[in-house]
C-alpha cells in the first residue's frame, strides 16, 4: 500500500496538496485496520456505528448498502463476488461485442526476392537464384496492445445504491468487450474526494485488474459496483487521511480533478481511456460507446495512411 502527500504547483489559494493512497485489489480489506488520526477518531467511531447497524443509515440501508445489513456481510460480498452484479453489468455489452475491430500494428515482414536491400550470398549458394535479396516492408498484423482504463469509485450520500452501480458496470462491460476482441486491459478504480476545498485532495487508487490477468467478472462488479464497499472500506480510509474530516467526509468529485497527482506520484499509468461518472443505464452505455469510438480513432490514427 502506497500513502503519499503530494503537492503540485500552486493556485490562488496556495500548493494544491492530495493525499494518494495506491493499493491492489486484495488489500481493500486492509483499509479497516488503517489508524485515523486523533483528529479523526471520533468520525472513525461513527462510521463503525454504521457498519453496526447503529447508525444513522439504519432505516436507509437498501439506499446506502444495497440493503446488505452487517459488516460479516460485507466482507462476504466482497470475498466471494456479486454474481448478480456482474450479469448487470454484462448486459451493457450486447449488441456492442460485434462492433469492435481486432487491434491491428504495423510490423516489419522480411520479405526474399530478386532484388532488395541486402545480398544473400548463403541463399544463391543453396541455388535460391530468384530469391537472394532480403528486404523489409511494413504490413499490418494482428496485435494485443494493452488499454489501461480509469474509472471513478464512489459518490455523494444523494447517490442511492442503484445509482452507484452503473460507473463501475460501465467499465466492466468495456473490459469485457475489448477482451473479447484481442485487446489486453488494465482496470484501476479512483476515488477522488476534493473535501469542498481548493487546495487538499484525497485520491484512492484500486488496481482491480493488472494487463493480462483473467477477469473474474463478479469479483470486480463487488468491488466498484457496490455501494457497500465504498461505503465501507473507502469510508474508513476517508477517516484515516492526514486531512481533518468534516462529519460529512468531504466531497466525492470528478475523477479526473486527481488523475495528474496519481501519475506523478507514480501510482498509476496513464489511462488511455478515462470513464465518465455515471447514474444511469443510459449513461453507461453511452459512456462505452465513446470509449469504443475514441479507441478506433486512435488505433486508425496511429497506422501509416498508405494502409489504411
Amino acid at each position: 500500500m502506497q500513502n503519499i502527500m503530494h503537492k503540485r504547483g500552486e493556485s490562488d489559494h496556495g500548493d494544491k496538496v492530495t493525499w494518494v493512497l495506491g493499493l491492489d485489489v486484495h488489500e481493500i480489506p486492509e483499509l479497516l485496520e488503517l489508524k485515523p488520526p486523533a483528529k479523526n477518531a471520533q468520525l472513525r467511531k461513527e462510521v463503525e456505528q454504521n457498519w453496526s447497524g447503529a447508525g444513522n443509515w439504519g432505516m436507509r440501508k437498501s439506499f446506502y448498502l444495497g440493503r446488505l445489513k452487517s459488516l460479516d456481510s460485507i466482507k462476504k460480498l466482497h470475498l466471494k463476488g456479486w454474481k448478480r452484479g456482474s450479469e448487470k453489468a454484462m448486459e451493457l455489452a450486447d449488441g456492442l461485442m460485434e462492433n469492435v475491430a481486432q487491434p491491428v500494428g504495423i510490423r516489419r515482414r522480411i520479405h526474399w526476392g530478386d532484388d532488395g536491400d541486402e545480398f544473400d550470398r548463403e541463399r544463391l549458394n543453396d541455388g535460391h537464384f530468384d530469391s537472394c535479396w532480403r528486404s523489409s516492408r511494413r504490413a499490418v498484423a494482428p496485435a494485443t496492445p494493452i488499454i489501461n482504463i480509469a474509472v471513478g469509485w464512489g459518490g455523494n450520500a444523494n447517490l442511492s445504491h442503484e445509482q452507484l452501480f452503473w460507473s463501475g458496470a460501465a467499465a466492466l462491460a468495456l473490459i469485457r468487450i475489448l477482451e473479447n476482441a484481442g485487446y489486453q486491459t488494465s482496470l484501476t478504480a479512483v476515488c477522488a474526494n476534493d473535501r469542498r476545498s481548493e487546495t487538499e485532495h484525497i485520491a484512492i487508487c484500486c488496481r482491480v485488474k493488472q494487463a493480462g490477468e483473467y477477469l473474474r467478472s463478479d469479483a470486480v462488479a463487488s468491488v466498484i459496483c457496490h455501494a457497500a464497499t465504498f461505503r465501507t472500506f473507502l469510508f474508513a480510509a476517508y477517516a484515516s487521511a492526514p486531512f481533518q474530516q468534516d462529519p460529512g467526509l468531504g466531497h466525492n468529485c470528478r475523477v479526473d480533478r486527481v488523475i495528474p497527482a496519481c501519475i506523478d506520484s507514480g501510482v498509476i499509468e496513464a489511462p488511455q481511456v478515462l470513464m465518465p461518472d455515471t447514474y444511469d443505464r443510459y449513461s453507461a452505455k453511452n459512456a462505452i460507446e465513446n470509449a469504443l469510438n475514441d479507441l478506433a480513432a486512435a488505433n486508425l490514427a496511429a497506422l501509416p495512411e498508405a494502409v489504411r
